[in-house]
């Protein structure tokens, strides 16, 4: 497998599972209890972390 090719496919899985908490944080929005929402927070900037760190990689394969 190409480095390239997996750094690609590690920031589809990273991204998607983000926009996926993104989605579920919206349904929290209102809810009464903080602690769900803030996790969701921290799991979902967690994950746009990494697919900030597989972008860098993919740009440093591709000089």
């Amino acid at each position: 497998m190409d480095a390239k090719f997996a750094v690609d496919v590690g920031w589809m899985v990273t991204i998607t599972i983000a926009f996926i908490l993104e989605f579920i944080e919206t349904k929290f929005y209102d809810y009464k209890d903080d602690i769900k929402r803030h996790a969701i927070q921290y799991f979902k900037f967690w994950f746009y972390g990494h697919a900030c760190a597989f972008g860098l990689c993919h740009a440093f394969l591709s000089v």
